[in-house]
């Protein structure tokens, strides 16, 4: 057996021991045991399935040049209150479904079925419905018939097991029952004969089910917002590749130093001291992305936004103060989506931002032309990519590696 299959047999073990003249106590060893061995698994797993973090780097410089936690710390005060908004309703739903459910079920195990009685009853207001008398007959009829059926079967087995052709059948048609009578809890199915459903039932489902919808987006726009609040905060080198001959390298500049290193880059890029023969190389990449761009312009006391034209401010505070709730938005009102499109089109269209950001070495036409937001993102993000190529030559290379630490990757 293999080794790591021998703890749970000894716990096992360990579990069913008896002794007839004391208590026990491997139970309790194996306890101990256990947890010890959780709280390794815990500490040296990670390094075995993803390495150990000894440096956090980004490729991109202004990734680690941001100063994040005020903007994030804002974002993710506005979506825990979104969040908070959404789970009242989302959970009161939830329960008075699942107890309207409950009783309605616990009605039909009787041998009569009482529509008054469940027309009267509070507890299944769901079901109050005059359309919905019908449906109610037939879902007593199919439960009445499963609880026969159910009877019969366990008779069978009983008397001559589960492995006879009549078991069998009765077993089918104990499950086509139950998908017959789980049909009129839904309006629309592949396979159903019948059009019939119980429709205050269904209506509240829906209901529910776009509300669980909405408390699911939030929840899981928080968990992203929080994970990339940490991993952002993370990050201590800007890392660029460099290829000295046949050797590739991963630089890793620390974040003191990431100012002059660009400045000496860009100095290079301008000078061309380097030809494209050269045998040392430096790959430099741009990227950007539009929640990136999102968080230069929306973030609270952005200084990028302050020095934006006027116009450009003026539909900045416009968009701000918009609202993509259909309750909110009066007649002829934009809704905040709308305004952050025509806001991120007019700045990849004013020369002064474009440049302020290097946006001119990315190809933003497509984006330009999307006609919602989602389009934009979707291709401002493909053409948001960018490599750089630097050629060094052999002395002003040696003075870059100095200022910075290397890794060799080849």
């Amino acid at each position: 057996m293999n080794r790591k299959d021998l703890f749970p047999l000894i716990r096992e073990f360990a579990a069913h021991a008896r002794h007839k003249n004391k208590a026990n106590p491997l139970p309790d060893h194996a306890k101990a045991v256990e947890a010890q061995l959780q709280a390794a698994l815990a500490e040296y797993a990670p390094s075995q399935g993803a390495g150990v973090v000894v440096a956090a780097a980004s490729l991109n410089y202004y990734t680690v040049n941001k100063k994040p936690k005020a903007y994030y710390d804002n974002k993710i005060d506005k979506v825990k209150k979104r969040r908070d908004k959404f789970a009242d309703p989302y959970e009161t739903m939830k329960k008075k479904k699942a107890l309207q459910k409950s009783r309605l079920v616990e009605l039909m195990q009787g041998e009569h079925l009482n529509l008054e009685q469940i027309q009267k009853d509070n507890e299944l207001s769901l079901f109050h419905r005059d359309e919905d008398r019908d449906c109610l007959v037939e879902v007593y009829r199919l439960t009445e018939e499963i609880r026969n059926l159910t009877a019969k079967l366990n008779e069978h087995q009983s008397r001559h097991g589960a492995g006879k052709d009549h078991y069998r059948s009765l077993k089918g048609e104990l499950q086509k029952a139950k998908q017959e009578r789980g049909f009129y809890f839904i309006k629309k199915t592949q396979g159903k004969r019948h059009s019939n459903y119980l429709q205050g039932w269904w209506n509240y489902c829906e209901d529910y089910r776009r509300k669980a919808m909405d408390f699911g987006k939030v929840k899981a726009q928080l968990r992203g917002l929080e994970k990339e609040q940490q991993e952002s905060q993370q990050f201590r080198y800007w890392a660029v590749f460099l290829r000295r001959k046949e050797r590739l390298s991963l630089c890793f500049i620390p974040v003191g130093k990431r100012q002059e290193a660009r400045d000496f880059l860009e100095e290079m890029a301008g000078t061309g001291v380097g030809s494209v023969d050269s045998e040392v190389k430096l790959y430099r990449f741009h990227s950007i992305t539009q929640r990136a761009l999102h968080k230069l312009c929306f973030a609270e006391s952005s200084s990028f936004a302050a020095h934006l034209p006027p116009d450009l401010q003026r539909l900045l505070s416009e968009t701000n103060q918009a609202s993509n709730d259909p309750e909110k938005i009066k007649p002829g009102q934009k809704t905040k989506a709308r305004l952050e499109l025509e806001f991120f089109k007019a700045l990849l269209k004013d020369s002064s931002a474009t440049d302020s950001l290097e946006l001119s070495r990315f190809d933003f036409s497509e984006a330009i032309q999307a006609n919602t937001l989602d389009d934009f993102q979707m291709a401002f993000d493909k053409a948001g990519y960018h490599v750089e190529t630097i050629a060094f030559d052999t002395c002003r290379a040696e003075t870059f590696v100095d200022r910075s630490t290397f890794w060799n990757l080849s």
